[in-house]
């Protein structure tokens, strides 16, 4: 495995692998016993967009979790964090709150299915003030006691430790399962591809 940086960083994961782990869209197929209710989207309730699926990755005992962040401007994981593992409230430069680093959502996810984004290339895509936000974020995530209080929230989540919030953490065994499943799909899927493309070269040496 890739060995990450103490340092949070932000990372995206696409809208196709969260529709497959909760069997929605074009995997609205999958058996309901694979599915998980408690997986995060990011999709608004009408579903016509979705904002980025941003987070950091945590590393723990040689395995990578995806835990979002968002951005949610009615505080309602601010509501919930009293006496909670599964939850970690973010603040800017300002000690403004700006949105909640949800654990309890947190993916085991590997490496390939995450996209590093530097500072540099969400202020080309998203803007500077999104850049900014990101930046205070990692600043405040990335200071010594909140970063070691993640590590050690993250790993009571993981463990099943009580708190007033568990009921709302992802089934981490059946996440790791599906994301092999998933993994494998994008193989199988890869394999078709290049065959088509040999087969088009192939036909053009003719």
């Amino acid at each position: 495995m890739k060995k990450h940086s103490n340092n949070y960083r932000i990372y995206e994961i696409q809208q196709d692998l969260i529709n497959f782990l909760k069997g929605e869209g074009t995997y609205s197929n999958r058996p309901t016993n694979r599915i998980d209710s408690q997986i995060y989207s990011h999709y608004g309730q009408i579903k016509t967009h979705s904002d980025k699926y941003i987070g950091i990755i945590i590393e723990l005992e040689n395995r990578l979790y995806f835990a979002p962040i968002t951005h949610d401007g009615d505080k309602k994981w601010l509501n919930k964090r009293d006496d909670t593992y599964d939850f970690e409230i973010v603040y800017d430069k300002f000690n403004k709150y700006t949105g909640s680093l949800l654990l309890c959502k947190a993916l085991p996810l590997t490496e390939n299915l995450v996209d590093f984004k530097s500072l540099e290339k969400i202020r080309n895509t998203e803007g500077e003030q999104y850049a900014n936000l990101c930046n205070d974020e990692l600043h405040y995530l990335n200071s010594k006691d909140i970063h070691d209080k993640i590590q050690d929230k993250m790993q009571a989540c993981i463990y099943g430790k009580e708190s007033n919030c568990m009921s709302l953490r992802v089934n981490y065994h059946l996440a790791i399962e599906n994301v092999a499943e998933y993994n494998a799909l994008i193989i199988e899927k890869q394999n078709k591809e290049i065959k088509e493309l040999e087969k088009i070269i192939k036909n053009n040496e003719k």
